[in-house]
């Protein structure tokens, strides 16, 4: 249960930390807690499990938890207890991530929200299972649709490397004009394609605005639409710094 979620823990805050709201929390949530000065009880105490601070320090016990402030806030939020050693005194802290941002719905899933799912999923008992991308789905079922398309070229393209392999095959030069022209019309096949689909994405935007009745409502229809634009080009440019740092990371690992 969320309210007893430090029920049982015992906190000592350390005095370089801001302590009204970690105090405040802890003791919503069950903690208990003391500090310098609080009279509660002292640093020494050996019962304490947690001690917060945010500074480099010497490790004055191994019976407890030396953790950053953030690791109070983050298990609250994720209504469990997070592993300790992500928030250690001298770890780099992960990712805050806000509690009241539907990332699914947002449209883009951070990787420490991943980390974070299965972390909870694993302490209910419960094995994550990778989720189906809706949007890749849809993509997918599109790409099917153009399954016709898809077979043209590939004939094409079938059709190109017989006719070369042929003339090899009788001593023949594979006539660099005939060679341009093969690549022509494989251009002028994805052009062609890519028309064909903005094309139909015009119509089908035009024919939803028809179907509004007022001039209000189509503004309005067409503001959403402008929106949708731009928050999936804020997606984009997320999803691409999100890659570029996967590769470096990769390339630092091969290295």
């Amino acid at each position: 249960m969320i309210k007893k979620l430090f029920e049982g823990l015992k906190f000592y805050i350390s005095r370089e930390v801001p302590r009204e709201a970690l105090e405040f929390v802890i003791r919503c949530f069950g903690g208990s807690v003391s500090y310098e000065g609080s009279g509660t009880y002292l640093e020494s105490d050996e019962s304490i499990t947690h001690q917060i601070t945010d500074r480099p320090l010497i490790i004055k016990s191994s019976t407890r938890e030396y953790v950053q402030p953030q690791w109070v806030f983050d298990s609250v939020n994720n209504q469990i207890l997070l592993p300790a050693y992500e928030y250690a005194v001298n770890a780099k802290l992960p990712p805050h991530l806000s509690p009241f941002v539907n990332d699914e719905a947002a449209g883009y899933v951070p990787e420490r929200r991943q980390k974070l799912d299965e972390i909870i999923s694993l302490a209910r008992g419960i094995i994550p299972s990778k989720k189906k991308d809706k949007k890749n789905t849809k993509e997918k079922e599109e790409i099917e649709d153009d399954s016709d398309d898809e077979f043209d070229a590939a004939k094409l393209l079938e059709n190109r490397y017989a006719n070369e392999f042929e003339k090899e095959a009788a001593g023949q030069s594979y006539s660099k004009d005939v060679q341009v022209e093969d690549e022509k019309a494989v251009d002028n096949f994805v052009k062609n394609r890519l028309l064909k689909k903005k094309r139909t994405e015009r119509q089908q935007h035009h024919f939803r605005e028809m179907m509004i009745p007022t001039h209000r409502k189509r503004r309005t229809y067409t503001h959403v639409q402008v929106s949708k634009k731009r928050k999936q080009g804020r997606l984009n440019e997320i999803r691409n710094k999100r890659a570029k740092i996967d590769d470096e990371k990769n390339d630092m690992a091969t290295d």
